[in-house]
């Protein structure tokens, strides 16, 4: 097994599997360094030759409660439209080009 440390979130391998674990209490709320986090956690994942599926959950009683807001409101327009592009567009074309299957625990 081997674990790396995020702030936002907990990543681990067990028996081939990458378990990425959101943890931003008390909802899981998506910030920009969650998002980065995140890209990166995927990333690592997907280049670990010993990792053949990554699996995505949410520590707690949801796997997320979406963007946090409150992180949000104060964005000019040019920082929301940076900040979008990278937690939609990015997010989504990452996920496409990963090598590897992807499973999210919905709870």
């Amino acid at each position: 097994m081997s674990e790396l440390k995020y702030e936002t979130l907990h990543y681990e391998v067990m028996q081939q599997i990458a378990k990425i674990t959101l943890d931003r209490p008390p909802a899981n709320l998506i910030n920009l360094k969650m998002t980065q986090e995140y890209h990166a956690a995927l990333q690592r994942a997907d280049m670990d030759p010993n990792v053949r599926v990554i699996i995505l959950s949410g520590a707690g009683d949801g796997l997320s409660g979406g963007v946090d807001l409150k992180y949000i409101e104060e964005f000019d327009s040019t920082e929301m439209k940076e900040y979008l592009r990278l937690f939609y567009v990015g997010t989504i074309d990452l996920v496409r080009s990963l090598t590897k299957p992807i499973l999210a625990a919905v709870h």
